[in-house]
């Protein structure tokens, strides 16, 4: 009986400090998906890392359409100026002029899938309420949005001005 105690207790003990050593500490992220706390990421070296500059300049245009759909949604909301006067929103001025048309109709545009409110109502007020975060949240973290990043900026690359 002694044995098997012994031997529950070594397996157990192999088990945990396998699953101790095998995981991998998240504690410091590298990827620019992540949130960074206080350290906003840094723009990348052009020269040494271009898979970096892919990444940031993507994070910088998502986060401009989620501006965008907030900003067109909400529609000069007193909310929207209350949070101008403290916020910066993007610390980032990287998107050239020419995209921000696009990237403003994006933020526009994906408050049409938008969840109806059927839940909640229990006032006339609740009725008029929308979902607008959540929505621009979701769009923010689409594939779709993604895509469409990846493409502007490949037309980005291709610009004259763009200095490589």
């Amino acid at each position: 009986m002694d044995t098997r105690i012994i031997i529950k207790f070594l397996i157990t003990g192999i088990i945990i400090l396998t699953l101790f050593f095998s995981c991998k500490s998240g504690s410091k992220y590298t990827d620019l998906d992540h949130y960074h706390g206080i350290d906003f990421p840094k723009k990348p070296s052009k020269k040494k890392d271009k898979e970096g500059e892919l990444k940031f300049w993507i994070n910088n245009y998502k986060q401009e359409v989620f501006y965008y759909c907030l900003f067109e949604n909400y529609q000069n909301d007193s909310i929207m100026k209350m949070m101008g006067k403290e916020d910066l929103f993007n610390p980032n001025d990287y998107i050239p002029m020419p995209f921000w048309e696009k990237m403003k109709t994006l933020g526009k545009n994906a408050i049409q899938h938008m969840p109806e409110n059927k839940y909640f109502i229990e006032t006339e007020e609740d009725k008029k309420k929308k979902y607008i975060s959540k929505t621009c949240l979701d769009y923010f973290a689409s594939r779709e949005l993604d895509s469409i990043a990846k493409n502007e900026y490949k037309i980005f690359k291709k610009m004259k001005y763009y200095g490589d």
